[in-house]
């Protein structure tokens, strides 16, 4: 398993540009552009394992016409890894199959008396809500796991607490 760093997403960096061409560099014109863009991209992709950005990336490079977001390009780092779509974890709690935590935690949301009973329409408008905010914490979770990794590294390597000294 690779590492995640600063360097993968500078890689990263490097990919879209070579990729996107000149429709991504304009955007980042200044080194403090491009260090805004890594800085972002690495908070904002944080607890994704680093060997899923080659499969969204090459989903990127055939699907789309210019660069990603951080979110798009997470849903699909997520895609790589395992995560069902929302569709899927749709289905996955209509029959009750709870391969993935999220499907549990929307099912209990909706309530098994509105699934058995409400219209179709109206168990996929509390799905959606319900999928919304528990993706979002489930997101949330893994980033803010991942981050507080990163800092403690930072804390006790002596490479952490000279990258420490360069960024304060």
């Amino acid at each position: 398993m690779t590492n995640y760093s600063r360097n993968s997403i500078r890689k990263l960096y490097l990919h879209f540009s070579a990729i996107w061409g000149n429709s991504f560099t304009t955007n980042h014109k200044t080194e403090t552009s491009v260090k805004l863009w890594i800085e972002e991209w690495y908070m904002g992709l944080a607890g994704l394992p680093v060997e899923t950005f080659k499969i969204a990336l090459d989903n990127c490079r055939d699907m789309l016409e210019w660069s990603p977001s951080i979110a798009q390009f997470r849903k699909l780092c997520e895609k790589a890894s395992g995560m069902p779509s929302e569709e899927e974890i749709y289905l996955c709690v209509i029959r009750r199959d709870f391969k993935h935590p999220l499907v549990q935690l929307i099912r209990d949301r909706i309530g098994d008396w509105s699934i058995s009973r409400d219209t179709e329409k109206e168990v996929r408008k509390k799905f959606k809500l319900a999928y919304d905010d528990e993706i979002a914490k489930y997101r949330m979770a893994i980033r803010q796991e991942a981050i507080k990794q990163i800092e403690e590294k930072k804390r006790t390597t002596p490479l952490g607490q000279l990258e420490l000294v360069k960024h304060n």
